[in-house]
């Protein structure tokens, strides 16, 4: 190929740069779109901050527990003091103006500092926001806000009603009735034992809650154990027969103790129950039982919720990282092409005049040899043209050998074809063994060697780009074919039969390629080397060293795969290629 001129080369090397930075700007848009359409299913706010502190991805539930439009967000990319700002304007902070500014520089300042911890704030339309600042990997934020004004008028209610049973107790202790009628109107389960530890009052509620009837409570005045044994026969415990009597004992000695810790239990049908027992005055113990069910769903659907956004981001990270890679070897594919172009011409010039130059020597010999002159003259021009024409010789070969090198170059900085697509597996490594046998009898007369195949029919598809695997399936079967045949030509007869393997399985999500042959096998030494670019154990000449290193690269690089090297020197080589079904997202 003939030399890039300054005036045409560059722009266009500009152009395809550009263009191959619009294709990075543009996945990256998709990969953003796709994780804003995970966040807005979630219905608690979400803001991914860059590490610069600017919002990245902010979800519809953000948007609108704040009031926040879609232009501000999409025009000015704001900071935290930019978000607080803009709310302050809806009226929602229920803070004195005079203590504004020191509330924004603390919001500020936790989020630069990616304080984890848990904080509530109440809002002047009531609402009240548990938010949590969590740093990222990246030197960004991401900021969770729940609205817990329901759980909190929860809260709140069921305080009320236990001060309004505590105090009824403390006051109408003579009035059993009076003090029933009370606890009744509450809608959690209440249990007052009294200081033999049976039961003296128990509410609607926890009758209800366990299934419990009025007549057994009259006529029995049951001890927690006879409550327990009584809600057994309604099978809502779910703990083993051979374990019954254990988690008795503990709930007797824990009513017994009066321990205050607040206890979860999950039962048969589904429900999930979190109980509390306190120490009366007078020796008896008061028990509360709440039915936390749709708390706790609501904690694993927000919990699934975050898993996907947070596995939504990651990939999204990962897409980024193999788009920058991708870049990088475009950039570095234009560098190498570049530079081979530049050192092709003049390597032509070297190899096309050292040839010329050979020739002429044998011309300078043969008029030499009509001139009449002494003979010891005659040996010293004799001696001085072959040892020109030797040196020249030299520079033949290895222009030669420095044109295979560029010519390698050229070829690893070859563009993709851009072709990515699902391909069946076992007809592409096929296809590439039939190519790499039918090149090999090609560059040498008489080449001949055994051929196996173990295709895994389950093998399948997988989303790749053909020609790139392609390129490298015949590196590696290519590299085979060559220490498979010189081992044989070591063997010298002794029954050795160069071999070849290719086979394929089913690995799940990945799929696995292996090439294996005979061959003598590869020393440690050369193992931890073998994908270095230009390394090679090729007599000169017979490689360059950069095919093992374009392999790596497409497999791994590009399609982030990986490769594995199990070797017995003097016995065999097999390379083992895994390659993911499809690309991450």
């Amino acid at each position: 190929m003939g030399r890039l001129s300054p005036s045409g080369g560059k722009p266009a090397q500009s152009r395809r740069r550009k263009a191959a930075s619009g294709k990075h700007r543009a996945a990256l848009s998709v990969k953003d779109q796709e994780l804003n359409a995970v966040l807005d299913t979630i219905d608690y706010g979400i803001l991914f901050m860059g590490p610069d502190l600017r919002a990245k991805l902010i979800n519809r539930a953000f948007r609108r527990m704040w009031n926040i439009s879609d232009e501000f967000i999409r025009d000015a990319r704001p900071t935290m003091r930019d978000l607080i700002n803009y709310v302050r304007g809806n009226d929602l902070y229920d803070i004195p103006e005079e203590e504004f500014e020191d509330y924004v520089t603390k919001r500020v300042e936790a989020v630069r500092k990616g304080i984890a911890s848990i904080s509530e704030m109440r809002l002047r339309d009531g609402r009240v926001i548990q938010y949590q600042i969590r740093p990222l990997p990246d030197g960004g934020r991401m900021l969770t806000y729940f609205d817990i004004s329901d759980l909190k008028r929860s809260e709140e209610t069921a305080k009320g009603a236990r001060d309004v049973a505590e105090t009824a107790l403390a006051n109408l202790r003579s009035r059993d009735q009076e003090l029933s009628a009370v606890l009744d109107t509450i809608d959690y389960g209440i249990l007052f034992m009294g200081p033999d530890l049976r039961a003296k009052l128990i509410n609607r509620a926890f009758r209800r809650m366990w299934k419990i009837s009025d007549e057994f409570i009259r006529d029995t005045r049951p001890t927690m154990r006879d409550i327990i044994n009584y809600v057994r026969r309604n099978d809502l415990y779910d703990i083993p027969p051979e374990e019954f009597e254990d988690y008795v004992a503990k709930r007797v000695e824990a009513v017994r103790k009066g321990s205050t810790s607040v206890t979860e239990m999950r039962l048969r049908d589904g429900r999930v129950i979190q109980y509390q027992i306190r120490t009366l005055p007078n020796g008896g113990r008061m028990l509360t039982y709440f039915d936390i069910t749709d708390l706790k769903h609501s904690e694993e659907t927000a919990k699934r919720a975050r898993d996907v956004a947070e596995t939504a981001l990651a990939d999204l990270r990962a897409a980024q990282d193999r788009l920058v890679q991708t870049e990088k070897l475009a950039s570095l594919g234009q560098l190498t092409a570049g530079i081979a172009h530049e050192i092709k011409n003049p390597l032509n010039f070297v190899n096309n005049f050292s040839g010329i130059s050979t020739e002429l020597i044998g011309e300078l010999q043969d008029t030499l040899s009509g001139i009449s002159v002494d003979p010891e003259t005659t040996a010293e021009l004799r001696d001085l043209t072959d040892t020109l024409r030797g040196n020249l010789e030299k520079v033949v070969h290895h222009g030669k050998r420095a044109d295979a090198i560029v010519k390698s170059m050229l070829l690893h900085s070859g563009e993709s074809s851009g072709e990515h697509r699902p391909t069946d597996i076992n007809a592409l490594v096929e296809e590439s063994l039939t190519r790499a046998y039918y090149n090999a009898r090609a560059e040498e007369r008489g080449f001949t060697i055994k051929l196996e195949k173990a295709f895994d029919p389950a093998a399948g598809e997988v989303d790749l780009f053909p020609r790139e695997i392609t390129r490298a399936l015949l590196n590696l079967i290519s590299n085979g074919f060559y220490a498979a045949t010189i081992r044989n030509a070591k063997a010298q007869g002794n029954n050795h039969e160069p071999t070849l393997t290719a086979a394929t399985k089913n690995l799940g999500d990945h799929v696995e390629i292996r090439i294996r042959d005979n061959g003598s096998g590869i020393p440690a030494d050369v193992k931890e080397k073998m994908f270095d670019p230009f390394f090679t154990t090729k007599p000169t000449g017979e490689g360059t060293g950069l095919g093992l290193s374009i392999s790596h690269d497409i497999i791994v690089k590009q399609h982030g795969g990986s490769i594995e090297v199990d070797t017995v020197p003097g016995e065999f080589a097999e390379i083992k290629v895994i390659l993911p079904r499809s690309p991450s997202r």
